[in-house]
């Protein structure tokens, strides 16, 4: 979905199963299907629906802290 709001306006009243994979994209947790760890340290998510996103570096920490990696 796209939205007008700022992405930290978002941020501050979704519930906690959101994460911020990137400075423009947040992610419901309850629908990302798998997790690809590069050797490089990227991180590819593959989502219900098909779609595919990828972690910034910036958010990878806090990305493994909610999914509890």
């Amino acid at each position: 979905y796209t939205s007008k709001q700022r992405l930290y306006q978002l941020e501050e009243r979704l519930p906690s199963n959101f994460i911020k994979l990137s400075q423009g994209e947040i992610a419901n947790i309850y629908q990302i299907h798998k997790l690809y760890l590069n050797i490089k340290g990227t991180v590819k998510v593959t989502f219900k629906t098909g779609q595919i996103s990828f972690v910034s570096r910036r958010s990878i920490k806090s990305v493994k802290k909610a999914l509890g990696i």
